[in-house]
């Protein structure tokens, strides 16, 4: 899904490296912009918080995508897109458990996210790559997005959860089985 993505985005992720837009700039734009999303989200102001949280997610996915292509990718770049999405995505689900009567939910999706991130750094740092699972990041912005935009509550937020604890459970098994047949 992601070659997909990238490949339809080409011209204008060609553009930003023309322009010599630094991919963290792109990260700093991400986060900001997940900040703005979240206080409207709070305000319950939930369409215009789901597109700018959608926007926001573009920005992660153009940062990478630069970076790749402007040969700028650093070990530096890639923590601080990672912790900004961690950030980005906790802030927003956090606003939602504050402005919603479904506060055990947003911190279940909220936590299963997390999960499905860290089983993939912790898997990284073994040097198991743990890419698996049908709810990747992308998917999880998009959904998120879509349940905000449409206030798909509660329905919305159980299927993150489901999905996002499915990919957990694929990707803890993956890493743990693939973590056993590799020898220290």
């Amino acid at each position: 899904m992601k070659s997909k993505i990238r490949k339809f985005f080409r011209p204008l992720i060609s553009l930003f490296a023309i322009l010599r837009i630094h991919p963290n700039i792109l990260t700093s734009l991400h986060l900001i912009l997940g900040g703005v999303s979240a206080y409207f989200v709070y305000r319950k102001q939930f369409e215009i918080g789901g597109i700018l949280f959608l926007v926001s997610s573009m920005f992660d996915f153009f940062d990478g995508a630069v970076a790749e292509f402007s040969h700028k990718k650093s070990a530096s770049g890639a923590i601080y897109d990672s912790v900004s999405d961690r950030i980005q995505e906790g802030i927003v689900l956090f606003s939602l458990l504050l402005s919603t009567p479904y506060g055990a939910l947003c911190f279940l999706a909220m936590l299963s996210g997390f999960l499905i991130s860290y089983v993939r750094a912790r898997a990284e740092s073994e040097g198991i790559e743990a890419k698996v699972g049908i709810f990747t990041r992308t998917v999880r912005s998009l959904i998120l997005g879509t349940i905000i935009i449409f206030k798909i509550f509660p329905w919305g937020l159980y299927i993150l959860i489901i999905g996002n604890t499915l990919t957990f459970i694929h990707r803890f098994t993956y890493a743990f089985i693939r973590g056993r047949k590799s020898k220290k």
